[in-house]
């Protein structure tokens, strides 16, 4: 199984009925290719973490790179894992606006875990972050404190 992660800037404004689009038909492909993730959208930005069965996972990958509707896509996380940390949620979202005051991964998480109401995307989200969070140098996960 292949996990993504990554940031982008939206090129268009991110209206309510554009991220529920986003949102439907990302659910309805991502139910039959047999992946799984997170959209957070807001403040101008998208973070996605997407899983799932490799080549479904990278051809899912190459078209959010085609996606006009953002720009600046920087991926974060590109890593083989053994199991899913998203498999309830075809697509789970949580809407951010202070999405883009933060430039970095874990910093974005950190502040997402703490605004996620509930508990079951919560925790996963936890332990998405612990998975592979390391310290400057570091070997260990870095602790979050909460």
């Amino acid at each position: 199984m292949l996990q993504i992660a990554y940031f982008s800037t939206a090129t268009v404004a991110q209206t309510k009925s554009l991220v529920e689009d986003i949102l439907t038909v990302a659910r309805a492909h991502n139910a039959r290719a047999g992946i799984t993730g997170l959209l957070v959208a807001g403040g101008n930005r998208y973070m996605q973490i997407i899983e799932g069965p490799r080549i479904q996972v990278e051809t899912l990958w190459a078209a959010i790179l085609r996606d006009e509707r953002h720009c600046a896509v920087t991926e974060l996380v590109n890593r083989r894992a053994t199991t899913r940390l998203f498999g309830s949620w075809s697509m789970a979202f949580q809407s951010e606006q202070r999405l883009s005051d933060f430039h970095t991964f874990p910093q974005t998480l950190r502040f997402l875990v703490k605004q996620i109401e509930d508990p079951k995307l919560r925790g996963q989200l936890e332990r998405y972050g612990r998975s592979f969070i390391q310290p400057a140098g570091g070997s260990a996960p870095t602790p979050w404190e909460y």
